[in-house]
């Protein structure tokens, strides 16, 4: 059986992540007018697809591993 699941990861900065977000998840651009969509400086997100092809945002600007 081949394995097709694989892990990207994408470093960019705050605005353009919010960009890459709503594209991913098939959003209008034009929301990003309106909203508040944007990674933070070293925030991860985690992003998949499920078997039926739904695609998830789990986290958004997730920072909960920074010790401060």
């Amino acid at each position: 059986m081949e394995r097709t699941e694989e892990n990207i990861i994408i470093v960019s900065h705050g605005i353009t992540l919010g960009i890459f977000h709503a594209i991913w998840l098939g959003l209008d651009i034009e929301m990003l007018n309106n909203s508040g969509m944007q990674g933070s400086s070293g925030s991860l997100s985690f992003m998949h697809e499920d078997a039926d092809k739904k695609r998830i945002l789990s986290r958004l600007g997730d920072r909960s591993y920074v010790k401060e």
